[in-house]
């Protein structure tokens, strides 16, 4: 389905949503932003307000200046963007090669997740039950 799509049938919350996920930032082993799908180097706005460096950051604006900057900056889990938006994340989509390989590490580890919780959940359902008679 497609962002207009969406939007022609009342789910501007949706819509709203998915125009966010191209508003995604993952720190760089230098230290700078890169951003997940178009790929520019940006640095956080020193007027934010977050006191950390996230991973992965969800920004409301680019702000041009001297240098690219993005500002209302909000800490995200990659965790999360896999889980949400499989497809949009998906590993072999990034082209940003750190970021690529970020995403990689952690869609292999919500897959061992899945797979041990659906070992658990097949393991609890063949526990036999012993009942004592007198």
């Amino acid at each position: 389905m497609s962002y207009c799509g969406l939007f022609h049938t009342g789910n501007k919350a949706i819509f709203d949503f998915l125009i966010y996920l191209e508003k995604i930032a993952h720190l760089q082993r230098s230290g700078n932003y890169l951003t997940v799908k178009d790929m520019q180097a940006v640095a956080i706005h020193p007027s934010s307000s977050i006191d950390h460096k996230p991973e992965f950051c969800l920004y409301h604006e680019f702000v041009l200046t001297t240098k690219n900057y993005i500002r209302t900056v909000s800490d995200v889990k990659g965790e999360w963007l896999l889980e949400i938006a499989p497809d949009y994340f998906k590993p072999s989509k990034i082209k940003g090669l750190e970021t690529r390989k970020e995403f990689e590490r952690i869609e292999r580890e919500l897959i061992q997740k899945r797979k041990e919780a659906k070992s658990e959940k097949q393991s609890d359902g063949k526990k036999k039950k012993f009942y004592f008679h007198d």
